[in-house]
């Protein structure tokens, strides 16, 4: 039961790590757009930039290779990984890609110009693209400090910065939950990751609000 306990508050202190930093780099990455967006508005010729904005962010992802242009799917292909491995099933046909923290800065770079031109692509992506990094970051770390046995699990990293990134964003943790317990697979709730999840979430909000985000609006 003690071993237990403690293994459920080493879970929560990587779940809290996750979503700090993804509630720093959610706000960085929110209001840099916002501006952005509110600086093309107010210039409408910028949008004359366009081409060239898409011709940057093209090159941008070429430069970097394969990987930065298929986060969410490889996140998607170690969460399913994860599950497979802990039911003792082997997964045939995986990627072979990585998520590395800096495909958050690429995607955070390549959103910020997109805003810049007034090309219409969203925050939400990029955004959970974002917390992905900030989680593979965390994992990184504890792979290097922890012993093998007491590593976290490395797919609830991802959902915990799925789930942090996405609450950030709208200002919701129990929508962020949901959100990084189901996007690999909207038709499974992944309950044992839960508690992490809406922990990291509520982190990110906290931090998140705390440092003053531009928070997305639904109409």
């Amino acid at each position: 039961m003690m071993h237990g306990f403690l293994r459920w508050i080493a879970d929560a202190v990587r779940s809290i790590m996750i979503g700090s930093l993804a509630g720093v780099m959610i706000t960085i990455f929110a209001n840099t757009v916002s501006f952005l967006g509110n600086l093309n508005s107010h210039h409408p010729l910028l949008v004359l930039l366009m081409p060239a904005g898409a011709f940057i962010t093209f090159m941008l992802y070429k430069a970097m290779g394969e990987a930065y242009k298929r986060i969410t799917s490889t996140a998607i292909d170690f969460i399913h990984d994860g599950e497979a491995e802990e039911a003792g099933v082997a997964r045939p046909g995986h990627n072979g890609l990585r998520i590395t923290p800096v495909m958050g800065v690429v995607a955070y770079i390549a959103a910020a110009i997109s805003h810049f031109v007034g090309a219409s692509i969203g925050k939400e992506g990029a955004g959970v693209q974002i917390g992905l990094s900030a989680s593979e970051l965390i994992y990184r770390i504890d792979k290097r400090i922890m012993p093998r046995g007491k590593r976290g699990r490395g797919d609830y990293y991802l959902m915990c910065g799925a789930s942090a990134a996405f609450g950030a964003l709208f200002g919701s943790p129990v929508a962020g939950t949901l959100f990084g317990l189901t996007f690999a697979s909207p038709d499974i709730l992944r309950i044992p990751a839960f508690c992490p999840s809406l922990i990291s979430s509520y982190t990110a909000v906290l931090v998140s609000s705390l440092l003053g985000i531009h928070r997305m609006v639904i109409p």
